[in-house]
């Protein structure tokens, strides 16, 4: 059992700002870690988001354009149902503290833009929510679920799994994640050199994005098909891209399974992988 108190796993967060692609890497980040998420990309729906869920921890990235940052910060505040909430700032402002005069009550951290990566928002989170715990030496953040709750592979069976995909923040959380389930693992993060990597690297079992730098996933999965030494290599593909004509295609070229990102849990990944590797 995993105590909601003093782990990811479980928490609810709002995530909003002006910048898509970091708030799309923040949702990704923290569904892959077990927690309940609302993004928006205006302040707006923020705001409104925050109202509704009354989240454990905001955070906030201030490049949104719909708002003055400010005045953002300012009608959480002036809340009595948010006030009280966590907020981490993803900030371009050079200040220590940039909005701190605005904080009436509740917990605040800061990001800096130049600073952000997955390891500053891990330490900010554990930050934050050990300040709202009272077990403070407690492990915090944790992309997997408990030991007791990973299935490992076999030390009798290969199973080497060959992951296309370029997203360096996925690449990173899919790492933790099949290190813990002790799964032998290669990445590739381009369309052009993966049937190459296929190839020298015989995976059991592949995981492949549809969107990929030089070709897209569905033509590598046709020019893998079309060599009978891999024809037959199990594949998953795994995409933020949910098109009934490419899940069409990708069945006709022999996929059964089509794993949507934003709505995936990793251990199921995991669970599907050993599976098909089998």
């Amino acid at each position: 059992m995993i105590a909601k108190k003093d782990k990811v796993h479980g928490k609810s967060f709002v995530v909003f700002g002006g910048d898509v692609q970091l708030i799309n890497s923040l949702e990704r980040m923290l569904l892959f870690a077990g927690a309940n998420v609302q993004a928006a990309t205006t302040g707006f729906k923020g705001i409104s988001y925050t109202l509704n869920l009354r989240p454990d921890i905001v955070i906030f990235d201030d490049t949104v354009t719909d708002m003055d940052p400010e005045k953002v910060i300012e009608e959480l505040q002036v809340n009595e149902l948010t006030k009280n909430i966590p907020m981490i700032i993803i900030s371009g402002r050079t200040e220590t503290d940039p909005y701190k005069y605005l904080f009436g009550t509740g917990i605040q951290d800061y990001i800096r833009r130049s600073e952000f990566d997955v390891m500053q928002v891990v330490l900010r989170i554990e930050t934050v929510l050990r300040k709202c715990s009272t077990g403070a030496e407690e492990v915090i953040f944790d992309f997997t679920e408990s030991e007791k709750n990973i299935t490992k592979t076999d030390a009798n069976h290969e199973l080497r799994l060959l992951v296309v995909e370029d997203d360096p923040l996925l690449r990173n959380l899919l790492t933790i994640r099949l290190q813990k389930s002790a799964i032998n693992y290669l990445f590739c993060n381009s369309g052009t050199d993966a049937v190459g990597v296929v190839l020298e690297y015989k995976p059991t079992v592949l995981i492949l994005d549809l969107m990929l730098p030089g070709k897209n996933g569905l033509d590598v999965l046709s020019e893998i098909r079309s060599l009978p030494e891999i024809a037959g290599t199990p594949v998953i593909i795994f995409s933020n891209k949910d098109d009934d004509a490419e899940r069409s295609r990708a069945v006709d070229l022999g996929v059964k399974d089509f794993m949507v990102k934003a709505t995936t849990d990793l251990g199921e990944l995991v669970s599907l992988i050993m599976a098909r590797g089998k």
